[in-house]
């Protein structure tokens, strides 16, 4: 029998298995059976079920679960704070404490041999329990953005790249948790966390949550989990009783969002309420037991504890509620006695069996993914491991360019930019004269304003008379127009280092990040903003005429335009109720289908028919929904539109037909409670001579105009969109009264 290879590392040793796991070792306790390594635990020969890798992770869980006291239980639902290391080794040496979270130090060497010392204390434990070593995120390492600058890219595909090599990094270096990505959708730009998400638009928030937690989870990028998975901790969950709940008197909420903000939970996070335990974690502050039974939310429940226990004044039976609506890990517990005093009294309150049942329920949920992972197999860091990646010119060039991302060019007059350097370092304008002298301003803003320095720096330059660039240092949208009317070139940086904004200035790197918020236009609009609705305030509109939204950004030529600018549409609607009246907020586009009840938006449909009896209909381009499928002209109504400003819109968007609004006869009324819409649909009557379309791209492929028998015979077969269908029905005799007339 061949023997295995054992390698020894710096506080511990590996065993190489032929087809299976590396097995790690700090005690060099080991099991060899049949020529293949196993962890040994309690310091004996038996291979216990837990330990053996040959195992499905189901199987292996139950059987430890089941050997765990009650105690032993209790000590998995506790998370450390590992910013003490003396505190730590007592919190997992004497308490069984199996989850840290880590406050600094993630991949320097003394970093790496702290953890794997914690490791060592664990393995020498009853059952050799590794810990789950956990992190705020992968950006905490140093090199990459906070994700709202990893936003601009507006390239789900380039997060999760990131988010596989910075699963690989941070198991390298002991850690197998991160408490990222943060499911959020940025609708506060001024709250705390605003720089932890994706930015306002769900869509895109969405699609961002689902590729990192693909390239965290996953093995290289697949939903497949392994050695080099890294479990993904989303955070915070919203809840819809607590973001309905008004309780900051600084906020205001429409109260009718709520199922848009749980959006990037269901649909983006991998797997998240799917039929597996796939999903490691969500950290909820409220509305636990929604997550957990009306959601049927399967993974690990974190509760910040701080939080939950406010305005509680007995703690003990705080966290007995916790648990009791699902909660399985508590962040922040208070007292060294307290886990203790909460088992004795659910005791007392459920007695010993419901108790025992509702501990091994979370040790399984906590346990699994560990599982999984390999981290039973192998939980220790290599430092030398780390600083070859880290260090390698892959990861280097994928963080650098993650950060050139975070730099949005929005304002470019008169190509002052790039800036050519003269021998002595000085920046002039790249003109053949090279004789106007330029300003380069970094600017900073005092929340939702510039900064008085910022603003007193760019109107003394420009007093000068020297040309202005403004290098906004920002993480949040502000108001510009104290400064941007006397800028020649504005940039903002969300994330990039110094010498890399240099390199853009001069043009050795050309701009391509966009906005991943929308700049408010007025201090005005700000004060009308809800907190709970995204793309609610009006852009700001520069010198140059250009809109500040999402999506926006320009290189060295102008404005840029391709697949990420047309992808995700920022279009909101008034948000109105049964009767049409305006609810005073506004819902974006992304949120048709997540409407609350009692809320709905307008839509138009427009019959256009010739005075000769023709009548127009358009072909959907392939892209969209019902593809290929004839229709009317029609679509949503915007914020601050009439229906009838709406139905104009429509028709030249779609058509290139211009219309008066005061021309349009309303046919009908249709409200559908299923869609959350009020339609309304509209007469226009053009000249015969008025069939020329020019088709919009992205929205219509064909048009044509039908004799009304042929367009009857059209809607009512397969080829026509059904939806339209059933209001053609609905209000057919209303429809073809005014159709069939002559003009």
């Amino acid at each position: 029998m061949i023997k295995p290879v054992r390698k020894v590392k710096n506080g511990y040793c590996l065993y190489e298995n032929d087809h299976g796991p590396v097995i790690g070792t700090a005690l060099d306790r080991v099991i060899i059976q049949d020529g293949l390594v196993f962890r040994a635990a309690d310091d004996t020969d038996k291979l216990y079920p837990y330990m053996d890798w040959r195992l499905s992770p189901e199987e292996r869980v139950n059987d430890l679960t089941d050997r765990l006291s009650d105690e032993e239980l209790m000590g998995l639902m506790v998370y450390g704070i590992g910013n003490n290391l003396n505190q730590t080794e007592v919190d997992v040496k004497e308490k069984g404490v199996r989850s840290v979270i880590l406050t600094g130090g993630y991949l320097d060497s003394a970093s790496v041999l702290h953890r794997n010392k914690l490791q060592r204390l664990a393995e020498s434990g009853k059952y050799s329990i590794p810990i789950k070593i956990s992190c705020p995120g992968p950006e905490q390492v140093g090199q990459m953005p906070m994700a709202i600058g990893l936003a601009a890219c507006l390239n789900p595909s380039e997060l999760k790249k990131q988010a596989v090599h910075a699963s690989e990094l941070l198991r390298a270096a002991g850690i197998m948790s991160v408490f990222t990505p943060r499911a959020a959708i940025g609708t506060e730009p001024w709250g705390n966390v605003f720089s932890q998400t994706f930015g306002m638009s769900t869509q895109f928030v969405l699609d961002s949550i689902k590729a990192v937690s693909e390239g965290l989870q996953g093995t290289d990028g697949k939903p497949v989990w392994s050695e080099s998975s890294v479990s993904s901790m989303t955070g915070v969950w919203p809840g819809l009783a607590s973001f309905a709940r008004k309780n900051n008197v600084d906020k205001k909420y429409s109260g009718h969002n709520t199922r848009l903000h749980l959006k990037p939970f269901k649909e983006g996070a991998w797997n998240l309420f799917g039929g597996s335990q796939s999903c490691a974690g969500v950290l909820a502050r409220r509305d636990v037991k929604e997550l957990r039974f009306k959601n049927k939310f399967k993974g690990i429940i974190i509760v910040d504890w701080l939080n939950w226990s406010a305005n509680r004044n007995d703690k003990i039976q705080a966290m007995i509620d916790a648990c009791v609506d699902g909660g399985d890990q508590f962040i922040g517990l208070p007292g060294d006695e307290f886990p203790t005093q909460v088992l004795s009294r659910a005791r007392e309150e459920f007695g010993e069996g419901r108790v025992r049942e509702r501990l091994k329920e979370s040790g399984v949920r906590i346990l699994i993914n560990m599982f999984r992972c390999g981290i039973f197999e192998n939980p220790f860091g290599d430092a030398r491991k780390v600083h070859r990646l880290s260090g390698g010119l892959i990861y280097q060039n994928l963080m650098k360019k993650a950060r050139y991302a975070s730099i949005v060019l929005l304002k470019n007059r008169e190509a002052t930019l790039p800036l050519v350097r003269t021998k002595l370092g000085v920046y002039s304008v790249s003109d053949w004269e090279r004789t106007t002298r330029v300003a380069v301003i970094d600017g900073h803003d005092a929340g939702k304003t510039l900064t008085t320095a910022t603003v007193d720096k760019v109107r003394k330059a420009k007093k000068a008379g020297q040309k202005v660039v403004l290098v906004l240092n920002c993480s949040r949208p502000v108001l510009l127009e104290a400064a941007e009317p006397y800028c020649d070139a504005v940039l903002i940086n969300l994330g990039a280092r110094a010498e890399e904004v240099r390199h853009v200035l001069a043009g050795d790197v050309v701009p391509t990040g966009l906005l991943p918020f929308r700049f408010p236009a007025t201090s005005y609009e700000i004060g009308q903003h809800y907190s709970d609705v995204p793309f609610d305030m009006k852009a700001y509109v520069d010198s140059e005429g250009h809109v500040y939204d999402f999506a926006y950004g320009c290189d060295f030529e102008g404005q840029i335009q391709d697949y990420r600018t047309t992808k995700y549409n920022t279009e909101t609607w008034d948000a109105i109720d049964r009767d049409g009246k305006k609810l005073g907020f506004c819902v974006p586009r992304v949120a048709a289908k997540s409407l609350d009840e009692g809320v709905y938006h307008l839509v138009v449909q427009v019959y256009t028919v010739t005075k000769d009896g023709k009548v127009l209909v358009t072909k959907r381009a392939p892209i969209k929904s019902h593809p290929l499928c004839w229709e009317v002209t029609g679509g949503s109504v915007l914020c601050g539109e009439t229906s009838e400003e709406g139905a104009v819109r429509e028709l030249v968007e779609e058509t290139g037909l211009v219309a008066k609004a005061s021309s349009l006869e309303r046919l009908y009324t249709l409200v559908d409670d299923g869609r959350h819409c009020i339609y309304h649909g509209y007469l226009n009557v053009i000249e015969s001579s008025q069939t020329g379309i020019r088709l919009q791209k992205g929205e219509t492929v064909e048009a044509q105009f039908l004799d009304k028998e042929d367009f009857i015979k059209l809607v009512e077969s397969p080829e026509f969109v059904p939806s339209e269908q059933g209001r053609f029905r609905a209000n057919k005799e209303k429809i073809l009264s005014k159709l069939l007339k002559t003009y």
